[in-house]
This record gives structure tokens, C-alpha cells and sequence, in this order.
């Protein structure tokens, strides 16, 4: 079949490079051979992957998981999610220190106010994390006294 004297035969396609714009086709956007900027961007300094897996958290003394509701975390660039509960299993579970956060997964510039919440005995409380990644809780009301309740930690945060 004869083609029309005028028409002109398509541009060779190439695989282009950053920058180059290739013929034929809409300008080409490099995914990034090395994802290091797109990476520092979106997640915490340090990081090594953009999001993490559930990780199971470690209960500090005189605090325990509560059965069925595992206490974990993850990080999805840089906003942490938690989840579960814990139980304060005997007075020797500090409101201030209920359990270490992994390293990269809290800000160290300051402490963090992250949500709040009310036990399975009906006690209001803050959930807070430190500078140092120590999840705590300040309570509103006689908390302090109290063993054997539940203490959701469903929150998320940002952290820079």
C-alpha cells in the first residue's frame, strides 16, 4: 500500500534519560534509579523504607498486653499508627512509662500529645509520647490508683 507523498514516517523511540524529551511520546519522568531524596521527603531522618509492618510493642514492668487486642505499631513515612491495649497488671505500672517506642518511630525534638482515651473501667486519660519514646499517660481523674483496667492506644501522629 502507497503512502501519501507528505506523510512522514514516525520518530525512532528511544529509552531518553532525565530531562530528555523523547519524540512521539508525553516528556519522560525518571522514577529516581536512587530513591534517597524521595525517601529523606517523605519519612523520618534515618529511615530506611518508607512504611514498616505492624511491630508488636513491649510492655513495660507492672504493664501487660491485653489478650486479644496486641499492642503494636508501624510507620507509614512520617505518621506512626498505634493499636491494641494494654493492661496495668499492678501499681508498679507507671503512668509514665508504659512502654519504649522504637527508635524512629517518635519526634526527639519535644514531647508529643497524641489522643486520649477512656479505660475499660471508664477513667478519662491523655496518651503522650516523651522526647525520649516513652508512651505515657496523664490521667483526669484518680487513674493513679487504679490496676487491672484496659488502655486502648488507638492514635496516630505525625513526627518529622
Amino acid at each position: 500500500m502507497a503512502t501519501p507523498q507528505d506523510s512522514v514516517a514516525p520518530p525512532q523511540l528511544t529509552d531518553g534519560g532525565p530531562g530528555e524529551v523523547v519524540p512521539g511520546r508525553a516528556s519522560w519522568v525518571q522514577a529516581s534509579i536512587d530513591n534517597s531524596q524521595w525517601l529523606a521527603g517523605l519519612s523520618p531522618a534515618g529511615a530506611t523504607q518508607h512504611e514498616t509492618s505492624w511491630t508488636d510493642l513491649t510492655p513495660a514492668t507492672g504493664w501487660a498486653s491485653t489478650a486479644g487486642q496486641q499492642p503494636q505499631i508501624m510507620r507509614e513515612g512520617k505518621t506512626i499508627w498505634l493499636r491494641g491495649a494494654f493492661t496495668r497488671s499492678s501499681v508498679a505500672g507507671l503512668l509514665t512509662a508504659i512502654c519504649q517506642l522504637p527508635a524512629g518511630t517518635f519526634d526527639t525534638t519535644q514531647t508529643r500529645y497524641i489522643g486520649s482515651g477512656v479505660t475499660s473501667t471508664g477513667l478519662v486519660y491523655e496518651l503522650i509520647v516523651s522526647a525520649t519514646g516513652m508512651l505515657t499517660i496523664s490521667g483526669y481523674t484518680t487513674i493513679a490508683a487504679q490496676t487491672g483496667f484496659a488502655l486502648p492506644i488507638a492514635a496516630s501522629c505525625r513526627i518529622p
